[in-house]
């Protein structure tokens, strides 16, 4: 898990790792860029690679200030399980 505060007034927020959220035990070497917007009332998520947006996603805020630890990670993971879930598309060999 990767340790992430929002500042440095608010507890550490732990997160699963992309390839525990993937459910793979490994990354393959291709750029991705992922953006995670938390502001204080929602939160927005996009995945994308170096020509386009693969995948967007929204939820609640994660602000450690208005929400528990636990619901800001159930939602950081549901909006980041989502994010994976449209963008993965089964590839054809």
């Amino acid at each position: 898990h990767l340790p992430l505060s929002a500042s440095r007034n608010e507890l550490p927020l732990s997160v699963p790792s992309v390839s525990s959220v993937l459910g793979r035990s490994h990354i393959m070497a291709m750029p991705f860029y992922l953006a995670i917007d938390a502001g204080g009332t929602k939160t927005r998520c996009l995945l994308a690679d170096n020509d386009r947006v693969l995948a967007r996603a929204s939820t609640g805020t994660v602000k450690l200030m208005r929400v528990s630890e636990e619901e800001a990670t159930v939602r950081l993971t549901a909006v980041l399980r989502e994010v994976a879930a449209t963008a993965i598309q089964p590839c054809s060999l």
